[in-house]
């Protein structure tokens, strides 16, 4: 009847060998029992094992726990929440400045930019479309004056243009160049002016029907001439613009779609001879007064 009991000394003792506090994650297990090894020939007492838990708080400060305590499972920590004690404050962020931006007044326009806008808003050709020929170096008596000091259009006279006029002298040597260059612009000072055709003509809209109907037909015309020289055309030159002034007729207000009276011309021509030496010939349809000068407005053909 003694074998069992040493069997279960035995086990006790092994039990008993750890008698010192454990300690692992703060929290503190204790175990105590019998001592390691009885006496030999000693009747080996059983020797009760108590258990202790003890759990050091964040002051340092150990609390011993209950069995009842113990025996609650600990809470689960958020892992998105970080510790109160262990996380650091969050960096405020300091709000976000915006750049102060420096406004400066413009700078007041000088005397040549103050000129050049004035010469702007008297221009007699629409936007996006350039006079083509500098006028600086001609005479003021060449290119006929159309506005008053206010920018009215200056009134329609009946004196019959003729063809010894400054103005009249450049308009074929000028049409001539364009063809050439195939660059209709240059012909702009010597066709049909925007401010007259304003109040010439009655429609809609005059400017609009300035741009793509007469003004589009002088580039065609100035293309089609243009090609009709060949390539060869630089050896060519200018000759003459043929007109016969006795043959215009004094067109009164009404007629062709028009508000105001004008000569109109038919049947000029433009003369020169080409790389061979050969005289030729370019139609000018037509012609048309204003103040006593002749004006461009048809090439080839009525339309």
């Amino acid at each position: 009847m003694r074998r069992p009991e040493k069997s279960q000394a035995r086990r006790l003792s092994k039990l008993a060998r750890v008698a010192y506090p454990i300690t692992a994650c703060a929290i503190t297990v204790g175990l105590s029992g019998c001592r390691a090894e009885p006496p030999p020939g000693a009747k080996a007492e059983p020797t009760p094992v108590r258990l202790e838990v003890s759990v050091l708080n964040n002051q340092g400060q150990t609390h011993a726990l209950s069995a009842a305590e113990a025996a609650k499972p600990l809470p689960r920590k958020d892992a998105k929440q970080p510790d109160e004690a262990s996380a650091a404050p969050a960096k405020q962020r300091a709000p976000k400045v915006s750049p102060k931006v420096v406004q400066r007044e413009p700078s007041p326009p000088t005397s040549e930019q103050a000129e050049e806008g004035q010469a702007q808003k008297g221009a007699v050709v629409p936007a996006g479309f350039s006079l083509g020929q500098d006028s600086s170096g001609q005479s003021e008596s060449v290119v006929p004056q159309l506005l008053d000091a206010r920018g009215e259009l200056l009134p329609q006279t009946k004196d019959l243009p003729g063809t010894d006029s400054a103005f009249f002298k450049q308009i074929g040597p000028t049409l001539f160049k364009a063809i050439v260059d195939n660059n209709p612009e240059l012909m702009l000072p010597y066709f049909m002016p925007v401010p007259v055709y304003e109040k010439l003509k009655d429609s809609k809209n005059p400017p609009r029907d300035w741009k793509y109907r007469l003004f589009a037909q002088l580039k065609r015309d100035i293309e089609r001439y243009h090609r009709a020289l060949g390539s060869k055309r630089e050896r060519a030159h200018f000759v003459a613009l043929d007109v016969v002034p006795e043959d215009a007729l004094w067109m009164k207000p009404g007629r062709e779609y028009n508000k105001l009276p004008y000569y109109r011309l038919f049947g000029s021509s433009l003369r020169y001879v080409d790389y061979r030496g050969r005289e030729r010939r370019f139609e000018v349809s037509a012609l048309f007064s204003w103040r006593g000068e002749w004006y461009v407005v048809h090439l080839n053909g009525l339309k």
